[in-house]
């Protein structure tokens, strides 16, 4: 029998029945579009750097987070960084070499005791932003960084570098599809 549903009215169907795959905890909808959302950080759309090629998702987000806290030593680190792996080594010693302050949490997968998400709560309470890494598959073929501006028991709302608009993902997502990384800056 043949469906007489469009394509993208399909696609949207599958999305409200993801599930974990190791739990089968239903996740719906995994994320969606929330640009007006109210969310503790609140970055101005100007201070949003948009992804470019290569896949410069971590640097375009700490630049992003340069120009929200007016640090001007990450003003062009997209540009500077441009053919650096933003490995959770790399973005230390970038940070370190312009002496901008931050704090940092590196990859932890899941099978080595979990992820300690101390660092987003604190980012968040301070309002400052958190750059945090998601694995691959969970928002395109590979690994991608995101900066997370609201985060509670249910919900973690963040700014996708790839779009520069705030979206709102569920903390079952979330808990499957972060990977431990996570950095902010003080201004």
């Amino acid at each position: 029998m043949k469906t007489s549903l469009p394509f993208s009215l399909l696609l949207a169907s599958t999305l409200l029945f993801v599930s974990c795959d190791r739990c089968h905890t239903p996740i719906y909808p995994p994320w969606e579009y929330h640009n007006t959302a109210p969310r503790y950080v609140d970055i101005k759309p100007e201070h949003r750097i948009p992804n470019r090629p290569p896949g410069l998702c971590c640097w375009v987000s700490l630049a992003t987070l340069g120009y929200h806290h007016h640090i001007k030593e990450l003003y062009r680190i997209d540009e500077e960084e441009k053919g650096t792996l933003a490995y959770a080594s790399n973005v230390r010693e970038a940070l370190n070499k312009r002496k901008v302050k931050f704090k940092q949490q590196d990859d932890n997968p899941r099978w080595f005791g979990g992820c300690n998400d101390d660092i987003i709560k604190e980012a968040i309470k301070r309002n400052l932003g958190c750059v945090c890494g998601v694995r691959e598959g969970a928002l395109g073929a590979s690994a991608h960084a995101i900066i997370v501006v609201d985060y509670n028991d249910k919900t973690v709302e963040y700014i996708d570098p790839n779009t520069c608009t705030v979206w709102v993902a569920s903390r079952a997502w979330w808990d499957i599809n972060w990977y431990g990384f996570a950095v902010f800056v003080e201004p």
